[in-house]
């Protein structure tokens, strides 16, 4: 898994970005198709929206894959896409000391790696199943 991973970031890192945000929403669209996934994460959605149709929720459904695939891509690229980001109300960080939480939510990892890059951060995160996946977030969260 380590490999894979590693070879998709350097083959991701090569191509125009418009490409790999595309490739991030093919990724999404496939986990989409994943009849498994696709039926847990519904029914998740049904109980945190059960005032909402069918047809509504597969709208959200459909946009949650998209947006995981695309956080997934964006987050093996970060480097090349932190000229576009801006950190509102950067002034207020603490620079001598504190404690930022944050949420796992849209592009969490790059935001996570934007704000180490301006700050001195420690970040814990939970150790993944695939232990050749977990080495390989590792190193991308730790690069400058």
């Amino acid at each position: 898994m380590y490999h894979l991973a590693k070879f998709l970031r350097d083959s991701l890192l090569k191509l125009p970005l418009g490409i790999c945000l595309l490739f991030g929403r093919f990724v999404g669209l496939l986990f989409y198709l994943n009849p498994r996934k696709k039926r847990l994460a519904f029914k998740n959605i049904k109980i945190a929206f059960p005032e909402k149709s069918s047809k509504e929720l597969f709208r959200i459904l459909r946009r949650s894959f998209s947006g995981f695939g695309l956080s997934f891509v964006e987050s093996l690229i970060s480097s090349r896409v932190y000229k576009y980001l801006t950190l509102k109300e950067e002034e207020k960080v603490y620079k001598d000391g504190g404690m930022l939480v944050g949420i796992h939510a849209g592009s969490w990892e790059m935001a996570i790696a934007y704000c180490a890059q301006r700050n001195n951060l420690a970040i814990l995160a939970e150790e993944q199943k695939h232990k050749g996946l977990d080495k390989f977030l590792n190193q991308v969260r730790g690069e400058g």
